[in-house]
């Protein structure tokens, strides 16, 4: 019974889950002091997003599903709250902003519907492959 019980429960575990069992989170928290030196000469996919925000609540176990599943990639959130010159940089009037950056600019921008991880992780993939392409 009890090998049961544990095969539903690892059966039931996202690879966002099963990463944060792990000890750890597939993304990096980013802030208005170290956003530049983090991100640098990187192709970062962010998730621009507020504690309060119930559409944010509901992408981040996708935006944590797809950095799991990337590890290779950059993932990066940032609270538009506790980062009012990051938000205002970006222009953020509306959350979750989930963009594609490089190269000190947006490059892509996730207005994908649904916001499941199918759209988003082919989503991530286009724009990876966009960029090797260049």
């Amino acid at each position: 019974m009890k090998k049961r019980i544990l095969l539903l429960l690892l059966c039931a575990l996202t690879p966002a889950a099963l990463f944060a069992a792990e000890g750890g989170i597939p993304y990096t928290v980013l802030n208005d002091n170290n956003f530049a030196s983090e991100t640098k000469g990187k192709l970062v996919f962010i998730d621009f997003y507020a504690d309060w925000c119930g559409p944010c609540k509901q992408f981040a176990p996708v935006f944590e599903a797809v950095a799991a599943a990337n590890p290779s990639l950059n993932f990066v959130k940032v609270d538009t709250d506790a980062c009012p010159k990051l938000s205002a940089a970006f222009k953020i009037t509306s959350i979750p902003y989930i963009v594609a950056y490089k190269d000190n600019k947006v490059i892509a921008k996730f207005t994908t519907y649904p916001r499941s991880e199918k759209t988003f992780d082919t989503w991530v993939k286009k724009v990876v492959q966009a960029v090797e392409n260049q």
